[in-house]
């Protein structure tokens, strides 16, 4: 447990701390977290936390690090994005796991949507949120 919750949420607050002055001196601020619905506590009876506690609750560590980027830098647009489920080797193990033959989506398809989303966010529509990549909605945090 300790690997996943240094790689997906002590990571990324660490590249966050150490970047916050160069996002400081950019034009158009944007923190981006790459979470997954499985680090959502408010959907967490709908997709089965149970499945893999470790990387579950790394995510949901990684939600609460963004949202607070959100809410002590009012002048950074932060947010995180659900990939969906990507065609990986552990995507697509969650995937059979859930009944399918493989992960839908693409590598590539799911950076393209990524993309889409950062080159659109603004700290009024976007920041302090948690948005699926493909489908564009909200995700409970």
């Amino acid at each position: 447990m300790s690997t996943t919750f240094k790689v997906n949420a002590l990571g990324p607050l660490a590249l966050f701390q150490a970047s916050k002055h160069l996002l400081e001196a950019s034009s158009h601020p944007r923190w981006v977290s790459v979470s997954s619905a499985a680090g959502s506590i408010g959907a967490m009876e709908a997709f089965g936390a149970h499945i893999a506690p470790a990387y579950c609750v790394s995510k949901a560590a990684l939600n609460w690090i963004t949202l607070s980027a959100h809410c002590g830098n009012k002048w950074l647009t932060a947010f995180a994005v659900n990939p969906g489920l990507v065609a990986t080797d552990m995507g697509n193990k969650t995937a059979k796991f859930l009944g399918l033959e493989k992960a839908p989506y693409t590598q590539e398809f799911c950076a393209e949507h990524i993309i889409n989303l950062i080159e659109k966010a603004s700290r009024e529509s976007t920041s302090g949120k948690f948005i699926d990549a493909i489908k564009g909605e909200e995700v409970p945090w």
